[in-house]
């Protein structure tokens, strides 16, 4: 069970074939096990990727996130210490919702090492503000809970997180109202980069006013925030995409 420690804190992440590298990261509240439920992971490995699979602190099979360590710019170091361990010079990145918002980050502080962002679930323009249409923060994070609570029930063989892993996910989710890097980010680089979205997404229009302005067509998906993801027409388009940045 391959794992780093940064800060005294685990951090847990897969790795399989060889190749250049792809970094898939989940999205808030689930872990690095999504994308073989999707067949992402197997699917690269098949085209001649090196595939490794983190889980973001607090998910999966890494340690607890302390509320200090969710922001945007705790992950990103989480993520490039794995990177690091790994040496790997430079790799391909691929991130849904959460692992979007992760996404744009490493684009903000590490250019130099992105072979190419791709970007789905995520509005790169507003952050998770069009999830909710509550303001308050304190009523945002009671949505929240209460959903997750909701998709936990409704997915086979996945158990209710423990309070110190719900708060955890709670805390991720206010930073992503908070820690947004503009989105003159993805514009002012030159590192190729794919959209997409549900097609019943709140985020489906920021993201195509943000492809608009990057000068791409957005790959829209059936589905909404969660469905999108497990749709085939994803998977198949995130690995024809990745395939023709090499």
């Amino acid at each position: 069970m391959p794992t780093i420690e940064r800060d005294g804190a685990t951090l847990h992440f897969t790795e399989r074939g060889s190749g250049p590298a792809v970094i898939l990261q989940h999205a808030l509240s689930a872990d690095a096990r999504s994308w073989d439920a999707i067949g992402v992971a197997d699917a690269l490995v098949a085209q001649g990727f090196r595939v490794i699979l983190p889980d973001a602190l607090g998910h999966g099979r890494s340690g607890p996130a302390d509320p200090g360590r969710v922001d945007l710019d705790s992950r990103v170091r989480d993520l490039i210490a794995v990177v690091d361990a790994l040496v790997l010079d430079r790799f391909h990145y691929a991130g849904y919702s959460m692992g979007g918002w992760l996404g744009i980050g490493l684009l903000r502080d590490a250019p130099e090492r992105l072979l190419s962002l791709s970007i789905t679930g995520w509005d790169p323009i507003d952050g998770a503000r069009r999830f909710t249409k509550f303001t308050d923060m304190a009523e945002r994070r009671g949505e929240f809970i209460d959903r997750i609570l909701a998709l936990t029930a409704q997915t086979a063989g996945r158990s209710q997180p423990d309070t110190a892993r719900m708060a955890g996910y709670a805390d991720t989710y206010e930073r992503l109202f908070r820690d947004l890097p503009s989105i003159t980010t993805l514009i002012e680089h030159d590192v190729p980069i794919m959209l997409g979205v549900g097609r019943d997404d709140p985020y489906r229009e920021p993201v195509a006013s943000a492809a608009d302005a990057l000068g791409i067509e957005p790959i829209e998906i059936p589905g909404d925030h969660i469905t999108a993801f497990l749709d085939p027409v994803y998977a198949a388009a995130l690995v024809r995409w990745i395939a023709g940045q090499r």
